[in-house]
């Protein structure tokens, strides 16, 4: 297809060029951002597409920047952390094609073509294999560094990467002190402001690599702070190997870490994890489970030599510039004008989720998979029941309530909320990984307390060490005649000491649920008589077989 596609002259510059609009985030410290920064400097130059790019941080940033540049078609650098507020009846005030870079996406991902409000997605893994005409894949993109490199002294090993403890910082100091006696492993460690705003996260990482190196002749040296692009090459151009040790992680998309370290011409050795699979098929192998550290960096730089010529800048804007042509062809999706909204089924509110409620509430899942397919997506289908309960029981309880005032504790990817915002509710958010935990939006917001008509929490009690203390400021904060809505995850034959998920702090048994549960929600009581030795447990996750428990709550 050619630059014709582009469609009656709409959209084009005034060198007759259609225009793209490349739409990211301002919040710098950020992977996300980094590479949408790198993408479009490789696009910069197309001799085909005029590409303009712009920060926007809200809906009307947004609608001003496409006002301004008119274009034909819209690249927005996604993540729903970083762009919460682009919603559906924000994206449907322009009728142009939207694509949108899907990060956090694997083959399971991409094959269920969560569009949501774009109307195609471009998934940045070389190793996907689209089964949908409007995913496409491209590689990453490497460009070349050409700063002077200093030679260490001492084998000098480096990784970066923020303060989190699946980034295998401290595996890495381990491996490092069983390979050489002497050796430095330099660590540049920026906080993100985002997902760890107090730093515990990074300053327990940054301990435990330290305490790694205790008895060793290993120095560890960390740096913080935000480098831009040339300063994290120097960074990684200082070390002799250049090695990320991250967790398994299965189900995310493919980390940025290696293109800047590809970029520098130094060894690179990754782990097994499935962040790093479009680098786990090179030979020699760079995964430090299968080679030492020392194997790796002997074998040079001539196994990466491939990967940077196939993830070039020009290549990329080819592909890029042919995604452009078939979208603009292909035009925008048709979306439903309205959405039909499901009735909770019968069975009781205080209930088993099992098979059974999957099956009576699978048109309130079809509606969550309707409103937010990029997040459900993302989940565990067989525990999605307890979002579309969650999702129909609010729904249910907001009837003939006007300028409801609901709020969702443990907000962070709740689907259940992300629906409710897209149905047009305004929801108060509270999560720690978004701003604070229940005892901290109460020590602030003591005025809230009796304040909501609706109060909800999907499969977070579990995780609470103190859930008596969270059930009571939950009832706190209803308002009379106000509904709570809470699920969490059962077992009836489960005592301390028994297995559980690695998350959790316990499972529920009736008997916890009648005598314990129940009394720390008072005055709040079941809006019917709990019906939980109905039901099988026949969910199934990390070896542990259990199921998901129901409350609904009335002050």
């Amino acid at each position: 297809m050619g630059q014709g596609s582009a469609g009656a002259g709409r959209g084009r510059g005034g060198d007759g060029r259609p225009v793209v609009l490349f739409v990211s985030h301002r919040e710098r410290a950020c992977g996300v951002h980094e590479f949408g920064c790198r993408v479009f400097r490789a696009l910069a130059p197309s001799p085909r597409y005029r590409f303009v790019y712009r920060e926007v941080a809200s809906a009307l940033q947004y609608h001003a920047a496409l006002r301004e540049s008119a274009p034909a078609l819209v690249v927005v650098n996604h993540h729903p952390a970083t762009m919460p507020w682009l919603r559906p009846h924000v994206r449907a005030a322009h009728a142009v094609p939207h694509v949108g870079v899907l990060h956090e996406a694997d083959q399971r991902v991409a094959d269920a073509a969560p569009l949501g409000v774009f109307d195609a997605l471009v998934v940045p893994d070389p190793t996907l294999v689209p089964a949908h005409s409007r995913v496409f894949r491209t590689g990453r993109v490497v460009f070349p560094w050409t700063g002077a490199r200093a030679e260490p002294d001492v084998p000098t090993i480096g990784s970066f990467g923020f303060g989190f403890p699946n980034k295998g910082f401290e595996r890495l100091v381990r491996r490092v002190a069983e390979e050489w006696p002497r050796a430095v492993v330099r660590l540049h460690v920026p906080r993100s402001g985002m997902c760890d705003p107090d730093g515990s996260l990074w300053h327990e990482t940054v301990a435990r690599a330290r305490a790694a190196a205790a008895h060793t002749g290993i120095q560890v040296q960390v740096t913080s702070g935000v480098l831009d692009e040339d300063g994290l090459c120097r960074f990684l151009a200082g070390n002799h190997l250049n090695a990320f040790l991250y967790d398994p992680m299965e189900g995310r998309g493919v980390a940025s870490t290696p293109d800047h370290a590809l970029a520098v011409g130094r060894p690179v050795a990754v782990s097994g994890s499935a962040m790093f699979r479009h680098l786990h098929g090179v030979t020699p192998s760079l995964v430090a489970e299968h080679r030492s550290l020392r194997a790796i960096l002997a074998g040079g730089t001539a196994p990466l030599a491939p990967l940077v010529a196939a993830w070039s800048p020009e290549r990329l804007r080819g592909e890029w510039e042919a995604i452009v042509d078939a979208v603009l062809a292909a035009g925008p999706v048709a979306r439903p004008a309205a959405v039909v909204i499901p009735a909770l089924p019968s069975g009781g509110r205080n209930r088993i989720l099992d098979d059974a409620a999957r099956a009576a509430l699978a048109p309130c899942e079809a509606l969550l998979r309707e409103l937010v397919p990029e997040a459900m997506a993302r989940k565990l289908p067989r525990a999605n029941v307890q979002q579309a309960f969650v999702l129909g029981a609010v729904l249910e309880a907001l009837a003939g309530r006007r300028a409801a005032r609901i709020l969702c504790v443990g907000a962070f990817e709740d689907t259940a909320c992300m629906a409710l915002q897209e149905l047009g509710h305004a929801v108060d958010e509270v999560d720690p990984l978004l701003n604070t935990d229940l005892e901290g939006f109460v020590a602030a917001h003591p005025e809230r307390i009796g304040g909501y008509d609706v109060v909800f929490s999907t499969s977070v009690l579990e995780h609470v060490p103190d859930d008596s203390g969270f059930l009571r400021r939950i009832a706190e904060l209803l308002a009379p005649a106000g509904v709570a809505v809470l699920t969490c995850d059962f077992q009836d034959a489960w005592r301390p000491g028994r297995p559980l998920p690695t998350s959790d702090v316990r499972l529920y048994t009736r008997d916890d649920l009648r005598r314990r549960v129940l009394a720390a929600l008072l005055p709040a009581r079941p809006v019917d008589e709990p019906r939980w030795h109905e039901g099988r447990e026949d969910f199934e996750f990390e070896r542990v077989r259990y199921a998901f428990a129901t409350l609904v709550v009335q002050r």
